[in-house]
């Protein structure tokens, strides 16, 4: 049985009951992350991928057009699980200052327990000038921003800061994460994700106390 997180996760793939043929496709999914973060984007091929869980590249291309669609619904399947370890840690949080931090260390709760996804996120910042993948791109970067803008609305009332003050700390505090992220992904070990996630966290409060 899949766990409460891993059920949110197929509800924003297959929101209604899922068939034998979209169990195969998340099947797919789940390979492409590890053979995408372990052997890279140049050694992706069909055959490569449906070797590795037993179908031939026929069946595996029957779920996909082309390896560019592959390689899109791999990052959004990966970047739905982030936004699932996000989530869970907002639950818990009261008020801006303890939300925005939730807000970072989910993201790194993340990385740091779906290794793979998180080098993923990484390969989609080196293809972010690329054709189809700019598009994905800008929508990630978008969905952050608009996230911590709705967190930090309640700080603009609080210690009245104008539109273009409120505009101006939502850039520094989602630059900050993505920056941190890109530094620690480097390292690619829970230990530097770890550490990352507590320095980032140090770094906002001293750009929030400003």
């Amino acid at each position: 049985m899949a766990s409460a997180r891993e059920s949110d996760i197929l509800a924003t793939f297959f929101p209604q009951k899922i068939t034998q043929g979209q169990k195969t496709k998340l099947k797919i999914l789940r390979h492409s992350v590890t053979f995408l973060a372990t052997m890279g984007l140049q050694n992706l091929t069909f055959q490569a991928i449906g070797k590795k869980i037993g179908l031939n590249a026929s069946q595996v291309k029957y779920h996909f057009r082309d390896l560019d669609e592959l390689v899109l619904e791999t990052l959004r399947f990966s970047i739905s699980h982030a936004q699932v370890y996000v989530t869970d840690r907002l639950k818990g949080a009261s008020g801006w200052e303890s939300q925005i931090e939730a807000l970072y260390y989910g993201f790194f709760d993340w990385v740091i327990k779906e290794p793979h996804q998180g080098r993923l996120l990484l390969m989609l910042y080196y293809l972010s000038r690329v054709h189809p993948y700019r598009e994905l791109s800008k929508q990630l970067s978008e969905m952050g921003y608009r996230r911590c803008h709705a967190i930090l609305k309640e700080a603009k009332e609080l210690r009245r800061w104008n539109e273009k003050t409120l505009e101006r700390r939502t850039l520094q505090v989602w630059a900050l994460l993505e920056g941190y992220f890109i530094y620690a992904t480097m390292g690619m070990s829970a230990l530097t994700w770890k550490t990352a996630g507590h320095e980032a966290v140090i770094s906002l409060r001293e750009i929030l106390r400003k």
